[in-house]
């Protein structure tokens, strides 16, 4: 997968088309907390390119303004890692870094991934946008998203309510591609601006799926026979579990 067939799904208008390079130092000096995040940018980055700038004004979307948020623009950047980058910091710090939400398109050798992250007004500094959830939600695009996540991806196909609601639409493309991966059915409600049960559930999937991996590890070394069903018990409730929640995603 490359990231140029994500930039291209996007079907992004000409009047928003950025196409230009961010200095690594303009991310450093609105991003970095200290030493540490200045490292990592400097080694861990190739390069960021600013690919569109979406406003209400080049693609016909009004504005959000509440109490809670101001969505005036969204931003769609596009990073190029190096290997053994941190991947998951460096993804936060380049969100942390814009003003606006901000779908990253990240690449990193064979693998590319999209990201996403509400922002909300800081609860006690003035003017300032924090990521709402407290990391963003990243998703690796492999080659066995189907065609149908990709004809979601087009700014054609998302909701036109307001700012807020056509990046929501993205939020909920990734989820639903999420989804597939584990239940095989790509689904999207468009009825719904967010799917924070359904987010939840995924969570909830591949914690399960982590602890039944660890109890097979498990159960692979016991010698005593109680211990060893007691574990086997375990599993089956686990997968029980597994198997309802697969069902409601």
């Amino acid at each position: 997968m490359k990231a140029d067939r994500l930039i291209q799904a996007l079907s992004l208008p000409d009047t928003c088309l950025v196409n230009q390079k961010v200095p690594k130092t303009v991310l450093t000096a609105q991003a970095a907390t200290g030493a540490a995040d200045k490292r990592l940018i400097k080694q861990g980055i190739e390069t960021v390119s600013w690919i569109a700038a979406l406003k209400p004004d080049s693609i016909g979307v009004p504005a959000c303004k509440d109490a809670r948020r101001e969505y005036l623009e969204v931003s769609i950047l596009h990073v190029a890692l190096r290997p053994k980058a941190k991947t998951s910091r460096l993804i936060k710090l380049i969100h942390r870094a814009v003003p606006y939400p901000v779908l990253l398109i990240a690449s990193i050798e064979d693998s590319v991934s999209i990201s996403v992250a509400h922002k909300r007004w800081a609860q006690n500094e003035k003017d300032i946008m924090v990521i709402e959830d407290g990391f963003p939600q990243t998703t690796e695009i492999t080659d066995k998203a189907p065609e149908e996540f990709f004809e979601h991806l087009s700014l054609s196909s998302l909701p036109k309510q307001n700012m807020f609601a056509l990046y929501s639409g993205w939020i909920n493309t990734l989820t639903a591609l999420e989804a597939f991966y584990i239940s095989g059915r790509f689904r999207i409600d468009s009825q719904e601006l967010e799917t924070p049960e359904r987010k939840k559930a995924i969570i909830q999937i591949r914690s399960i799926e982590s602890e039944i991996t660890r109890l097979k590890r498990q159960a692979a070394k016991e010698s005593q026979m109680q211990r060893l069903v007691d574990i086997n018990m375990k599993i089956k409730g686990l997968e029980a579990s597994l198997k309802g929640l697969v069902e409601k995603i």
